[in-house]
């Protein structure tokens, strides 16, 4: 009944209606543009069985994370978060659909909620890529239950689980103080997300309290995650008389280690390294990797959890809940 409206709203026909909502076969912009306002107009979703038409349920959910590129050990983080999601999920009858958007240096543009058109699901889990909201407005619009993972958005009730990052940092830089560091660099990617905010913030916070200065010398913001602008940053932090560095992501934190090597600088003894995030083979360097560790499993089983309750009415959509997990300062010989 509903391609029929659709199909009486638009002049088309009911065939043709239904190939632009299916994605089927190909339609022309201008009637794809035509069919697709009017769906809007009415509310229509397209269900994906019989059974869903019957319960007005999916039982599918979709997660929404950053594509990166392949080989990239954030690929891991983000392995361990579906993980999470998919335990949770199993137990509880769901289907999961994955989606990516890319990341690009520096931008925060809304993130394409194309794989939410054409796929019916009853929920969305989502990694924002900024603190502005304005990136998931196109999520938003399609209106259904919504929790983010890893990172907030800035002003909104919108439901997260993410880790605590400012308290986290401050630890690193706390044991890095206590082992005689006094001008410690801040390597990071650009503070656009609010991971790489909150470190900042707990990196300021440490600073105050101890009171050492903030020195913009010692601050490096780069435009991507990758080995190239950790080495950068290394050198930049050696120049400016670094004696400690904390790194907050994996791949600065690597770009980092191999600049020193490279360069015969003897870590801790010239200068200390804490990084971000905890994998086996950071044991089997030398020396071992210091890092603050997360927990990205925990992470996607939880907003896992929060999205079904809601979605059962188990908890109200309207009372925002949210949860910062801990994070573990794993001491080995860099620091």
């Amino acid at each position: 009944m509903s391609l029929k409206e659709i199909a009486k709203m638009t002049n088309l026909s009911t065939a043709t209606v239904s190939y632009a909502l299916n994605g089927t076969r190909s339609v022309s912009a201008k009637n794809k543009q035509l069919i697709f306002e009017a769906a809007k107009k009415i509310g229509y979703r397209p269900n994906m069985a019989a059974k869903t038409l019957k319960t007005n349920k999916s039982k599918t959910i979709a997660l929404i994370i950053p594509r990166v590129a392949p080989g990239r050990p954030t690929n891991y983080f983000y392995m361990d978060i579906i993980a999470g999601v998919n335990a949770f999920i199993d137990q509880n009858k769901y289907s999961l659909i994955i989606g990516t958007y890319s990341e690009l240096s520096g931008q925060s543009a809304p993130i394409s909620a194309s794989i939410l058109e054409n796929k019916w699901v009853d929920g969305v889990l989502l990694v924002p890529n900024s603190m502005d909201r304005e990136c998931i407005k196109q999520i938003e619009n399609i209106n259904v239950p919504l929790v983010l993972i890893d990172r907030r958005i800035k002003d909104s009730n919108i439901d997260f689980v993410v880790s605590d990052n400012e308290n986290g940092t401050y630890k690193a830089l706390e044991l890095m103080y206590k082992k005689g560091r006094r001008r410690i660099a801040f390597v990071s990617t650009m503070l656009r997300t609010s991971a790489s905010y909150d470190r900042y913030i707990g990196y300021q916070k440490f600073l105050q309290d101890s009171k050492l200065e903030l020195d913009k010398n010692l601050i490096f913001l780069n435009v991507e995650q990758s080995i190239a602008c950790g080495m950068k940053s290394a050198e930049r932090a050696v120049a400016a008389g670094a004696d400690g560095i904390f790194a907050i992501d994996t791949m600065l934190t690597m770009g980092v280690f191999r600049y020193f090597k490279q360069n015969n600088i003897c870590i801790p003894e010239d200068i200390s390294l804490i990084g971000y995030d905890n994998y086996n083979w950071m044991e089997d360097l030398s020396p071992a990797l210091t890092v603050v560790a997360q927990k990205p499993y925990e992470m996607g089983y939880k907003a896992a959890t929060i999205l079904i309750d809601w979605l059962r009415g188990s908890t109200s959509p309207h009372k925002s809940t949210s949860y910062i997990l801990d994070t573990e300062l794993i001491c080995r010989e860099s620091h």
